[in-house]
Protein backbone atom coordinates (compact mmCIF):
# COMPACT_ATOMS: atom_id res chain seq x y z
CA UNK A 1 0.00 0.00 0.00
CA UNK A 2 2.83 2.38 0.82
CA UNK A 3 4.36 1.92 -2.61
CA UNK A 4 1.12 3.13 -4.13
CA UNK A 5 0.95 6.44 -2.31
CA UNK A 6 4.71 7.10 -2.17
CA UNK A 7 4.77 8.09 -5.84
CA UNK A 8 2.10 10.71 -5.31
CA UNK A 9 2.05 13.00 -2.33
CA UNK A 10 -0.24 12.20 0.55
CA UNK A 11 -1.62 15.56 1.64
CA UNK A 12 -3.28 16.48 4.92
CA UNK A 13 -4.51 20.07 5.29
CA UNK A 14 -5.46 21.97 8.46
CA UNK A 15 -7.07 25.40 8.26
CA UNK A 16 -7.37 27.12 11.68
CA UNK A 17 -8.41 30.53 10.34
CA UNK A 18 -8.86 32.25 6.95
CA UNK A 19 -6.20 34.90 7.70
CA UNK A 20 -3.69 32.53 9.35
CA UNK A 21 -0.11 32.08 8.18
CA UNK A 22 -0.04 29.14 5.76
CA UNK A 23 2.82 26.65 5.69
CA UNK A 24 3.54 23.57 3.62
CA UNK A 25 5.17 20.84 5.67
CA UNK A 26 7.06 18.01 3.99
CA UNK A 27 7.86 14.69 5.62
CA UNK A 28 8.77 11.13 4.72
CA UNK A 29 8.09 7.55 5.75
CA UNK A 30 10.48 7.27 8.71
CA UNK A 31 8.92 5.35 11.61
CA UNK A 32 8.52 5.85 14.49
CA UNK A 33 8.91 9.59 13.86
CA UNK A 34 6.63 10.14 10.86
CA UNK A 35 4.84 7.48 8.84
CA UNK A 36 1.60 6.53 7.14
CA UNK A 37 -0.59 4.29 9.29
CA UNK A 38 -2.52 1.72 7.27
CA UNK A 39 -4.87 1.26 10.23
CA UNK A 40 -5.99 4.89 10.46
CA UNK A 41 -5.22 6.12 6.95
CA UNK A 42 -3.37 9.07 8.49
CA UNK A 43 0.15 10.34 8.95
CA UNK A 44 1.28 9.53 12.49
CA UNK A 45 4.46 9.36 14.55
CA UNK A 46 6.18 10.95 17.51
CA UNK A 47 7.83 13.85 15.67
CA UNK A 48 4.68 14.36 13.59
CA UNK A 49 2.74 14.78 16.85
CA UNK A 50 5.25 17.37 18.11
CA UNK A 51 5.19 19.33 14.85
CA UNK A 52 1.39 19.41 14.55
CA UNK A 53 1.11 20.53 18.18
CA UNK A 54 3.65 23.25 17.40
CA UNK A 55 1.44 24.43 14.52
CA UNK A 56 -1.64 24.38 16.74
CA UNK A 57 0.06 26.54 19.36
CA UNK A 58 1.27 28.95 16.67
CA UNK A 59 -2.20 29.16 15.11
CA UNK A 60 -0.75 28.51 11.66
CA UNK A 61 -2.66 27.04 8.74
CA UNK A 62 -0.73 24.17 7.17
CA UNK A 63 -0.77 21.12 4.95
CA UNK A 64 1.46 18.07 5.29
CA UNK A 65 2.79 16.21 2.25
CA UNK A 66 4.40 12.80 2.68
CA UNK A 67 6.97 12.25 -0.07
CA UNK A 68 10.02 10.07 -0.74
CA UNK A 69 12.98 11.50 1.20
CA UNK A 70 15.04 12.89 -1.69
CA UNK A 71 12.03 14.68 -3.18
CA UNK A 72 10.88 16.03 0.18
CA UNK A 73 14.39 17.30 1.00
CA UNK A 74 14.71 19.13 -2.34
CA UNK A 75 11.15 20.48 -2.53
CA UNK A 76 11.30 21.93 0.98
CA UNK A 77 14.36 23.97 0.02
CA UNK A 78 12.74 25.30 -3.15
CA UNK A 79 9.36 26.32 -1.67
CA UNK A 80 8.55 29.52 0.23
CA UNK A 81 6.91 29.15 3.65
CA UNK A 82 7.81 25.46 3.70
CA UNK A 83 9.47 23.22 6.28
CA UNK A 84 10.80 19.66 6.36
CA UNK A 85 10.66 17.22 9.28
CA UNK A 86 12.25 15.30 10.77
CA UNK A 87 15.65 16.16 9.34
CA UNK A 88 18.96 15.65 11.11
CA UNK A 89 20.80 18.94 11.58
CA UNK A 90 24.39 18.57 10.44
CA UNK A 91 27.26 20.86 9.54
CA UNK A 92 26.80 19.90 5.90
CA UNK A 93 23.13 20.97 5.93
CA UNK A 94 23.42 24.01 8.20
CA UNK A 95 23.26 26.64 5.42
CA UNK A 96 20.45 24.91 3.51
CA UNK A 97 17.65 25.72 5.97
CA UNK A 98 16.43 27.98 8.74
CA UNK A 99 16.24 25.66 11.72
CA UNK A 100 13.65 24.88 14.38
CA UNK A 101 15.85 22.75 16.58
CA UNK A 102 16.22 20.44 18.31
CA UNK A 103 13.00 18.49 18.31
CA UNK A 104 14.88 15.67 20.03
CA UNK A 105 18.28 13.99 20.05
CA UNK A 106 19.15 10.32 19.63
CA UNK A 107 22.00 8.14 18.36
CA UNK A 108 23.05 6.52 15.09
CA UNK A 109 24.17 2.93 15.67
CA UNK A 110 25.62 0.03 13.74
CA UNK A 111 23.55 -3.08 14.51
CA UNK A 112 24.09 -6.81 14.04
CA UNK A 113 21.65 -9.72 13.91
CA UNK A 114 21.00 -11.40 17.29
CA UNK A 115 22.57 -14.62 15.99
CA UNK A 116 25.73 -12.87 14.80
CA UNK A 117 28.99 -12.98 16.77
CA UNK A 118 30.41 -9.78 15.23
CA UNK A 119 32.21 -7.65 17.81
CA UNK A 120 32.96 -4.01 17.03
CA UNK A 121 35.07 -1.81 19.27
CA UNK A 122 35.82 1.03 16.83
CA UNK A 123 35.12 2.09 13.25
CA UNK A 124 38.36 0.44 12.18
CA UNK A 125 36.79 -2.91 13.08
CA UNK A 126 34.00 -2.63 10.49
CA UNK A 127 36.37 -2.66 7.48
CA UNK A 128 35.69 -6.34 6.60
CA UNK A 129 31.93 -5.93 6.84
CA UNK A 130 29.20 -4.79 4.46
CA UNK A 131 26.70 -2.32 5.91
CA UNK A 132 23.12 -1.57 4.84
CA UNK A 133 22.01 2.05 5.18
CA UNK A 134 19.35 4.40 3.85
CA UNK A 135 20.22 6.46 0.79
CA UNK A 136 21.16 10.10 1.44
CA UNK A 137 20.52 9.96 5.19
CA UNK A 138 22.86 12.03 7.37
CA UNK A 139 24.02 8.85 9.12
CA UNK A 140 24.92 7.25 5.78
CA UNK A 141 26.86 10.33 4.72
CA UNK A 142 28.71 10.30 8.04
CA UNK A 143 29.70 6.66 7.60
CA UNK A 144 31.00 7.40 4.10
CA UNK A 145 32.87 10.45 5.42
CA UNK A 146 34.57 8.14 7.92
CA UNK A 147 35.97 6.20 4.97
CA UNK A 148 33.76 3.10 4.88
CA UNK A 149 32.71 2.37 1.30
CA UNK A 150 31.21 -1.14 1.45
CA UNK A 151 27.66 0.12 1.89
CA UNK A 152 24.50 -1.29 0.32
CA UNK A 153 22.03 1.61 0.19
CA UNK A 154 18.24 1.35 0.11
CA UNK A 155 15.45 3.85 -0.42
CA UNK A 156 13.77 3.06 2.92
CA UNK A 157 15.02 2.12 6.38
CA UNK A 158 12.84 -0.98 6.56
CA UNK A 159 14.44 -2.29 3.37
CA UNK A 160 17.86 -1.76 4.95
CA UNK A 161 16.72 -3.83 7.93
CA UNK A 162 15.47 -6.63 5.67
CA UNK A 163 18.84 -6.83 3.94
CA UNK A 164 20.43 -7.56 7.32
CA UNK A 165 18.11 -10.50 7.96
CA UNK A 166 18.41 -11.81 4.40
CA UNK A 167 22.16 -12.13 4.94
CA UNK A 168 22.98 -9.60 2.22
CA UNK A 169 24.91 -7.44 4.70
CA UNK A 170 26.69 -7.93 8.02
CA UNK A 171 25.63 -4.72 9.78
CA UNK A 172 22.76 -2.26 9.69
CA UNK A 173 23.12 1.48 10.21
CA UNK A 174 20.04 3.12 11.71
CA UNK A 175 18.86 5.11 14.72
CA UNK A 176 18.45 3.53 18.14
CA UNK A 177 14.72 4.27 18.17
CA UNK A 178 14.12 3.35 14.52
CA UNK A 179 15.60 -0.11 14.99
CA UNK A 180 12.99 -1.05 17.59
CA UNK A 181 10.06 0.20 15.54
CA UNK A 182 11.27 -1.15 12.20
CA UNK A 183 11.85 -4.66 13.54
CA UNK A 184 8.38 -4.74 15.07
CA UNK A 185 6.80 -3.49 11.85
CA UNK A 186 8.71 -6.03 9.75
CA UNK A 187 8.03 -8.90 12.14
CA UNK A 188 11.75 -9.48 12.67
CA UNK A 189 13.92 -9.79 15.79
CA UNK A 190 15.29 -6.54 17.12
CA UNK A 191 18.88 -6.05 15.94
CA UNK A 192 21.66 -5.57 18.49
CA UNK A 193 23.49 -2.21 18.61
CA UNK A 194 27.27 -2.72 18.55
CA UNK A 195 28.76 0.74 17.93
CA UNK A 196 27.51 4.32 18.16
CA UNK A 197 28.43 6.29 15.05
CA UNK A 198 27.17 9.69 16.17
CA UNK A 199 24.37 11.80 17.64
CA UNK A 200 21.35 12.77 15.57
CA UNK A 201 19.87 16.21 16.20
CA UNK A 202 16.38 15.69 14.85
CA UNK A 203 14.97 19.04 13.73
CA UNK A 204 12.62 20.88 11.41
CA UNK A 205 14.29 22.72 8.54
CA UNK A 206 12.47 25.64 6.87
CA UNK A 207 13.40 27.02 3.48
CA UNK A 208 15.60 30.10 3.27
CA UNK A 209 12.69 31.98 1.67
CA UNK A 210 10.35 31.25 4.57
CA UNK A 211 9.49 34.37 6.58
CA UNK A 212 12.02 34.60 9.42
CA UNK A 213 9.28 35.80 11.79
CA UNK A 214 7.50 32.47 11.25
CA UNK A 215 10.66 30.49 11.98
CA UNK A 216 11.41 32.53 15.10
CA UNK A 217 7.90 31.96 16.43
CA UNK A 218 8.16 28.22 15.83
CA UNK A 219 11.54 28.13 17.58
CA UNK A 220 10.10 29.94 20.60
CA UNK A 221 7.24 27.45 20.76
CA UNK A 222 9.62 24.50 20.34
CA UNK A 223 11.72 25.79 23.24
CA UNK A 224 8.65 25.66 25.47
CA UNK A 225 7.51 22.14 24.59
CA UNK A 226 9.68 20.09 26.96
CA UNK A 227 6.74 18.63 28.90
CA UNK A 228 4.79 17.74 25.76
CA UNK A 229 7.86 16.16 24.16
CA UNK A 230 8.65 14.10 27.26
CA UNK A 231 5.15 12.62 27.10
CA UNK A 232 4.93 12.05 23.35
CA UNK A 233 8.49 11.00 22.57
CA UNK A 234 8.46 8.63 25.50
CA UNK A 235 5.46 6.78 24.08
CA UNK A 236 5.88 4.12 21.39
CA UNK A 237 4.39 5.05 18.03
CA UNK A 238 2.97 2.35 15.80
CA UNK A 239 0.12 1.07 13.79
Amino acid sequence: MFAAFATAAMIVAVEPAPDAVRLTLYTEENPPFNFFSENTGKIEGTVHAVVTEMMRRAGFSYQVELLPWKRAFQTAQETSNACLYSVDRTKEREALFQWVSPIFESGWYLHRRPDSDIEIMSLADITPYRVSATFDYASTRELMAQGHQDILMTQTSIDALRLLYRGRVDLLLTGELEAKHLSKKAGLPEPIPVLKLGTAISSMGCSLTTDTVIVQKLQEINDGMATFKARVLGEPAGD
